[in-house]
């Protein structure tokens, strides 16, 4: 939960994290909840106005990462009762998403052109913030290497903005499960339920106020 009524800085984040308090609320400097939630309408609007056969054109599957070969940029569709235990669509937008759209055969048009500049702009921001976190750890404990890593990361691995829709299923809106990026930011959600497990137990997250991640 908040320890103090406003968001944090880097700094204080990055000593609360090295002290073992964790999760914090830290200060994303130009977020507000207004453009996440625009960002959230706009996945909305395009999966129920673009048809299905032209929805198809926005997965994009490039070699990123070869421990997972599948299609992760763009518009992603997890329904297979196989493998998913919570159905969900979501859109995965990086830094050359229009240029890989753009190989693909799509020519983005309003308001979708908008839309995906408006996710990568919350991108931008956010990869900022995590820099900045990765700084203030590196100052506190300079050993942890976090800048470094986090170029490294972002080399094989660029910064992606996800915005997705979930159906609810038996196990809610996602199942438990950890992160495969180096560091993830939570900006926002429509339901409350958000927990964080630790070693000490289950911490329940509170919904980001603006500017807050």
């Amino acid at each position: 939960t908040h320890s103090t009524p406003a968001p944090l800085s880097p700094q204080a984040v990055a000593q609360a994290f090295l002290n073992g308090s964790a999760p914090e609320y830290m200060a994303v400097p130009g977020l507000t909840k207004a453009l996440v939630r625009k960002s959230a309408l706009g996945l909305r609007h395009f999966v129920t106005t673009v048809p299905e056969r032209l929805q198809k054109r926005f997965v994009i599957h490039v070699p990123r990462n070869p421990k997972f070969d599948e299609p992760d940029d763009g518009l992603l569709i997890r329904d297979n009762p196989a493998r998913e235990t919570d159905k969900k669509v979501m859109f995965q937008v990086r830094a050359d998403l229009p240029m890989l759209l753009a190989k693909a055969g799509v020519s983005l048009v309003e308001p979708w052109k908008s839309w995906i500049g408006d996710c990568d702009y919350i991108r931008q921001l956010c990869l900022a913030s995590a820099f900045d976190l990765a700084h203030a750890l590196d100052v506190e404990c300079p050993e942890l290497r976090s800048v470094e890593r986090m170029r490294e990361a972002e080399s094989v691995n660029p910064s992606v903005y996800r915005v997705g829709v979930y159906e609810l299923g038996n196990t809610g809106f996602a199942k438990e499960h950890v992160d495969r990026n180096f560091a993830s930011l939570h900006v926002g959600s429509s339901h409350k339920g958000l927990y964080f497990k630790t070693r000490d137990g289950i911490i329940s997250g509170e919904e980001p106020e603006d500017g807050e991640s």
